[in-house]
């Protein structure tokens, strides 16, 4: 299956890791980014990776991020839907 992964910074070390089970599952693996925990604006890296299920270049995608309002980027975009599943971790960097 290919999944696309989208994070803010707050998100970046839980994309890693969830990229590498990924793969080690034999999944392909689309990184929309970002790349670091430096700061960034969520949505030049959520909404690409929920526009590659809409167009169809990926069947799945995952974004991580500090707020609802990931959630809600991703689920915006046509032919995309998500959930919400929050950590404790992202709660202690939210605003």
């Amino acid at each position: 299956m290919k999944i696309s992964l989208g994070s803010d910074h707050a998100g970046f070390r839980y994309k890693e890791k969830v990229k590498e089970l990924l793969g080690s599952l034999g999944h392909e693996v689309k990184d929309c980014g970002t790349f670091s925990e430096d700061p960034v604006d969520y949505p030049l890296f959520i909404r690409p990776a929920a526009e590659a299920v809409a167009r169809g270049e990926c069947e799945r995608s995952i974004v991580f991020g500090a707020s609802v309002a990931r959630f809600v980027g991703t689920k915006s975009r046509p032919g995309s839907r998500g959930n919400i599943m929050t950590l404790t971790y992202f709660h202690s960097v939210s605003v």
